[in-house]
């Protein structure tokens, strides 16, 4: 018999030599469903920042009052600064999942989250996921990355900030 190769066809598995047999279905466990941990906030001193790699370099919230904050349109190296000057990580469980249902937030409804650490993290992610990528944002990415950047700077004002 030859390898597996998939078609479209419901419930079978055709071979290359024209065979077939049927492939058992994939039911999920009764009473289980699939679902992600709810992002929480774990250190949550705005006068403070979590220990960590990243803690010589961070700018606490509300250290933030008096701190420059990027703008849209600012070199990326400034937006990279700022943006590691909140460890994400340090600060939230759950931080990839806060990052994903911001991103499907701003791209359904041009809506952003909330709150100053909420938009802080988004920001921090979206640095790491775009240094992981070795290149700068542009077009979408850039346009939200602006966006969490202008809302940041936003909730400071608002917290008694410039």
């Amino acid at each position: 018999m030859g390898p597996l190769r998939k078609t479209r066809s419901e419930g079978r598995s055709h071979r290359r030599d024209g065979s077939s047999h049927e492939l058992a279905p994939v039911v999920p466990m009764a009473g289980t469903k699939r679902c992600r941990p709810e992002p929480a906030l774990r250190f949550a001193d705005p006068h403070g920042v979590p220990a960590g790699v990243l803690a010589a370099n961070a700018i606490s919230n509300e250290a933030l009052r008096s701190a420059p904050i990027p703008g849209r349109g600012a070199p990326w190296e400034a937006v990279e600064e700022f943006a590691l000057s909140y460890d994400g990580y340090g600060y939230w469980s759950g931080l990839a999942e806060l990052a994903g249902r911001s991103v499907q937030g701003w791209t359904r409804h041009r809506s952003l989250p909330g709150s100053l650490d909420e938009l802080r993290a988004c920001l921090f992610y979206e640095q790491r996921r775009w240094h992981h990528y070795g290149q700068e944002p542009c077009g979408r990415a850039a346009d939200y990355l602006g966006a969490l950047l202008e809302a940041v700077a936003e909730r400071v004002r608002q917290l008694g900030g410039d």
